[in-house]
């Protein structure tokens, strides 16, 4: 995924450096400009090509960590060892999926072993710290966790 964040980074980099060049042209020679239907057809083309890479830019960390969660989720379902585990804590992340809290929950998978974990939960039963809630876990890395479904 880093690769992805540096191929946007470049080419924001590119469109940036065009952008200018374009605007100094268009400054410099207004009517010359608007007169050329070629570089008139090009203004969407690269109106659209700016936005692609500002999107991915943005939207980039987002990507990563539902591509992460994917795998870290395909992982754990393969060798993951169910544990019922207590909440220890709850944190509001301020982001909702169809209305229903996105939180991050410290859970207490055995004494002194404690994991975070992201997820989205219903409104109406949102968890509260001393609920039980089943897991799955990897016992080489506890911190590794996520919700059993």
């Amino acid at each position: 995924m880093e690769k992805l964040q540096k191929i946007a980074f470049i080419l924001s980099i590119a469109l940036g450096v065009g952008g200018a060049a374009f605007a100094i042209f268009a400054s410099t020679s207004p009517s010359t400009l608007m007169n050329n239907p070629a570089i008139t057809a090009l203004l969407p083309i690269v109106f659209i090509a700016f936005m692609v890479v500002i999107m991915l830019a943005a939207f980039s960390p987002l990507i990563k960590n539902a591509i992460d969660n994917a795998g870290k989720k395909k992982r754990l379902m393969q060798i993951g060892v169910k544990a019922v585990a207590t909440i220890v804590g709850v944190q509001d992340t301020g982001i909702t999926v169809n209305n229903n809290p996105f939180i991050k929950m410290e859970v207490e998978i055995k004494p002194g072993v404690h994991a975070l974990i992201s997820a989205t939960v219903s409104r109406v039963g949102i968890p509260r710290p001393g609920d039980q809630v089943g897991i799955l876990y990897d016992p080489a890395k506890p911190s590794d966790a996520i919700l059993a479904s």
